[in-house]
């Protein structure tokens, strides 16, 4: 029996949950490194930059991050 493929929108879909976010989490990190360097930003980037490490380690956890 063949397995139906999947749609454009299935898709679409999966690519927005599941492959999608690690990119946007890589490129916030970067984004984050930039504003660090910022006196007026340097506290709340710093926070951020926590969290984003916070997020990489689980995702590395789960073989989702390199």
């Amino acid at each position: 029996m063949r397995m139906p493929a999947m749609t454009f929108r299935e898709l679409e879909g999966f690519l927005c949950h599941v492959a999608l976010p690690p990119f946007k989490l890589g490129v916030r990190a970067r984004l984050i490194e930039d504003c660090r360097h910022e006196p007026a930003l340097r506290a709340p980037a710093a926070k951020e930059a926590e969290q984003t490490r916070r997020v990489r380690a689980e995702l590395a956890r789960l073989g989702w991050w390199n």
